[in-house]
């Protein structure tokens, strides 16, 4: 009786843990001095575009995904056709120095 209980529990565990939604998430950056890739993988089934939310504040401009962003207050959105589970943020700090980010994703 007791493996059996112990059976149900693990399956259970399995399938909240399935349903968990990688789709959307944050990166928070910071260092705005060095550039950086950031490797991002979702469970995310038939993606058809990724939008990223880009918000903080930045001594001077910044790419994001080859996304110019002049410095200052930032709370800017991009949106791109996107149709794989994973993808890539690649922050340039082009001509920063200082500065806070965080970048949202969702697919």
């Amino acid at each position: 009786m007791r493996v059996i209980i112990i059976l149900a529990f693990c399956c259970f565990l399995f399938q909240v843990q399935s349903c968990v939604d990688t789709s959307k998430g944050v990166v928070f950056l910071n260092k705005v001095d060095k550039d950086t890739t950031i490797q991002v993988s979702t469970n995310a089934d038939t993606p058809v575009g990724l939008i990223l939310r880009v918000k903080g504040v930045i001594d001077d401009s910044i790419m994001v995904n080859n996304v110019l962003i002049p410095g200052g207050d930032i709370d800017m959105r991009i949106e791109r056709d996107w149709y794989s589970p994973n993808f890539e943020i690649r922050f340039q700090s082009y001509k920063a120095k200082k500065g806070k980010l965080e970048i949202h994703y969702a697919l």
